[in-house]
């Protein structure tokens, strides 16, 4: 029989494997006429030599995957690990990774695609079984040590069931690609020193071997909570720190609050630790712990409110949550001065997450300002558990927002950008956009800010927190389920410069049309039926939702480009309205009044006619003006202009002219506006100007100048307002132009 342990390697030899396990193909050299058989089976040939040819074959994506897993952990420190599946009592385990301290034990599984019902349970029932096979082996490791273990299963493209979860209990830790994926992460920034947050993650409330735990303090009390200043090794602190990062594979940890620690300012930190360098300033963490032991000493400072003693330490994995200092901490991880130099802490005891987060965001505040997206992701922290009822909606929305950015069976799953997630093109949609498009539609209740009294009714919202979520996060995952199944090519197209679809206008008009798909449904209803069913909801959605299909299969490149070019909020409204005009089409009696008004506002039926009225009104107020100056001031009159005026009118006429031909020059009176025109008739207003251009209805009343002149600035506004092809001149604005025109040109009003 085979020993156990004999897969088990170490040093070079474990240094040759990585290279291997790194590798993205699998390699053969064989003699020329051997290799034949491999090329008809898939191989490739890299190269030729006089006597062998050397084949290579890309590994399948199963093997890249456990491959990758193998590496993590060799990457993160361990310095012991197998060289391929050990049977271990039933089963056979892929990963086994050891350190002086610790076994863990990794059970790989890999599916091509997300897999929600074909459930693992039958395998999770023969790894948990195996349990006490796995305690023995780790017991009697041959090198004698005493070691904890854990078991893990790892899996990708799993969703696992709650039958499941429970199975596990706290024998098998669970691993899915989002959790891997941050540990890869962390281990590129970190290096072997991301295993403390592992063993922290892992091992949290179990003890730590030959810790000293005693440590010199003072204890003290600030905003109602107790808290104790001390030094401490960096090496003691990296043993029970924890740090609660805002990522995915932290969502069960919620609140989760910080960055994730970058490498180039941690390696900026470790030389400056190693050349000597120190940091006065403390870091700020949280112990967590039922108890914590202060012996005071015998020698105090009469009538003093802080206290000197020794503090007793927590013996135990994640029992200290670093607040702020992370890249304090972690820059001593690999230097020499970790066991002799010492930092100053502050510790709090048992601060409750929210006010972990408060603080967080307090002290980062007065320093480097947190990023926009960040403070949308921590506002489900913040507010979920406040007082008042409307910042609990906030709380809920944003949750909402990060559950389609991070559960693996929304069809927005990493294409929203949480937290300081970076943006990418395919993950390019922002929590406030989610925010912003539930925050204007009539899912949730709505309550006053202070006094939680209910507003209105959310049209999905049943009173309850949860059951709410629950409701909408269905309603909002089937609806882009059945969208992207329907519209593949659009929902996943790669090139940003052609996508239309998955924007931030594009995912804000969807949720919006949801909305009013569902105000439609619900009001040709309620007199009959006062509870939303769900599943009925969302299976009567489905032709409103295939005619908003085909507007995409129809649309025009012309008419992308359109409401692609119109930025902001603007560009969203647009884009919204766009599909609610498409579903009046086939729908009439879809027809919200508000829709009806921007249409009636946006449909350029007044574009024309108003710029000729205001080209009209420029010319004449030109000619008009020049002849009134001229009779004032004779040929002298353009030196006579107000001096801004004079400036700008040479300055546009310079950059008009420069490069051109003489003959072509422009004139620079010709390039004056409605506001130029202003500041000549306020400079000549009494003896030129009051008369001819004081509005009738204005004629006879008090008023200063200013006042009768904002005419002149609202005609200029709408000239430069609507001064680009994609913008509609709304009704008022020609019926203003109209009346100008009729009074200084039709001699009408």
């Amino acid at each position: 029989m085979e020993n156990i342990y004999s897969k088990i390697i170490g040093g070079k030899e474990l240094d040759k494997k990585k290279k291997f396990f790194s590798a993205e193909y699998d390699y053969l050299s064989l003699k020329h006429q051997a290799s034949d058989q491999y090329i008809a089976s898939g191989w490739e040939i890299e190269k030729r030599y006089k006597h062998t040819t050397r084949l290579k074959k890309k590994k399948s994506e199963k093997e890249i995957f456990l491959n990758s897993c193998w590496s993590l952990f060799y990457n993160m420190g361990f310095d012991k690990m197998n060289s391929d599946k050990t049977e271990i009592g039933s089963n056979d385990v892929d990963i086994i990774a050891v350190d002086n301290e610790t076994v863990i034990f990794a059970y790989c599984r890999f599916s091509e695609e997300i897999q929600k019902r074909d459930g693992l349970l039958d395998d999770i029932k023969t790894i948990v079984n195996n349990h006490e096979a796995c305690i023995r082996y780790a017991k009697d490791f041959p090198d004698g040590k005493k070691r904890k273990h854990v078991i893990l299963l790892i899996t990708k493209n799993y969703i696992l069931n709650d039958q499941e979860i429970a199975y596990m209990d706290k024998k098998v830790f669970h691993f899915n690609e989002e959790n891997i994926d941050y540990y890869e992460e962390l281990t590129r920034h970190l290096g072997s020193v991301a295993k403390y947050q592992l063993l922290g993650y892992l091992f949290a409330g179990k003890k730590i071997p030959g810790m000293d735990d005693k440590i010199p303090a003072i204890e003290g009390e600030m905003g109602g909570h107790k808290y104790y200043s001390f030094s401490i090794e960096p090496e003691k602190l990296l043993k029970i720190g924890y740090v609660l990062h805002r990522n995915n594979a932290n969502r069960q940890m919620m609140p989760t609050y910080q960055r994730i620690i970058k490498k180039t300012r941690l390696n900026s930190i470790q030389s400056f630790v190693e050349d000597g360098g120190f940091f006065p300033n403390s870091l700020i963490i949280n112990i967590q712990s039922k108890k914590l032991n202060f012996d005071y000493s015998e020698k105090q400072v009469q009538g003093a409110v802080s206290k000197i003693g020794v503090l007793h330490l927590p013996q135990l994995y994640r029992s200290a949550y670093i607040i702020d200092g992370q890249h304090r901490l972690y820059g001593y991880a690999n230097s020499r001065f970790a066991k002799t130099n010492s930092i100053p802490v502050v510790a709090f005891f048992n601060l409750e997450k929210q006010e972990q987060v408060k603080l967080f965001m307090d002290i980062n505040e007065n320093q480097k300002a947190v990023p926009k997206n960040l403070r949308a992701t921590l506002q489900s922290d913040i507010f979920g558990t406040s007082k008042y009822l409307f910042e609990r909606q906030v709380a809920l929305k944003s949750r909402i927002a990060q559950n389609l950015a991070e559960e693996l069976d929304s069809p927005l799953y990493r294409r929203i950008i949480v937290g300081e997630n970076s943006t990418t093109d395919y993950c390019n949609i922002t929590l406030e956009t989610i925010q912003q498009a539930l925050n204007q539609s009539d899912y949730f209740n709505q309550y006053t800010k202070k006094s939680n009294d209910l507003i209105s009714t959310g049209t999905l919202d049943t009173g309850s927190v949860k059951e709410t979520e629950i409701i909408i996060m269905k309603f909002l995952k089937e609806n882009f389920l059945y969208i992207q199944k329907n519209l593949d090519n659009e929902w996943n197209e790669t090139d940003k410069t052609k996508r239309f679809l998955i924007t931030n206008p594009g995912i804000y008009s969807l949720i919006k049309i949801m909305n009013d798909i569902v105000n439609l449904l619900l009001e040709e209803k309620k007199d009959t039926q006062k509870e939303v069913k769900i599943d009925e909801l969302l299976k009567e959605m489905q032709p409103y939702l295939d005619t908003i299909i085909s507007f995409y299969k129809e649309i025009s490149f012309e008419e992308r480009t359109r409401i692609k070019k119109t930025y902001g909020g603007n560009g969203k409204k647009l884009y919204w309205r766009t599909l609610q005009k498409a579903l009046h089409e086939h729908y009439p009696e879809f027809s919200p009044e508000d829709m009806v008004t921007f249409w009636k506002d946006n449909d350029k039926r007044y574009n024309e006619v108003t710029y000729s009225y205001i080209r009209e009104i420029e010319l004449y107020m030109r000619e008009d003006f020049k002849k009134k100056l001229v009779k004032k001031y004779g040929d002298d009159w353009f030196n006579n202009l107000p001096k801004s005026v004079y400036d700008q009118a040479n300055k546009l006429a310079s950059d008009k002219n420069y490069g051109k031909p003489k003959e072509e020059a422009v004139d620079p009176w010709t390039c004056l506006n409605f506001i130029h025109f202003r500041d000549i008739a306020l400079n000549n207003w009494q003896d030129l100007f009051a008369s001819d251009y004081t509005l009738p209805e204005e004629k006879g009343r008090s008023g200063k100048k200013d006042d009768k002149t904002k005419w002149m600035v609202k005609l200029s506004s709408i000239r430069n307002e609507n001064s680009h092809v994609y913008v509609s001149v709304k009704e008022d604005e020609y019926k203003f132009a109209e009346k100008i025109h009729n009074w200084l040109i039709s001699n009408i009003y």
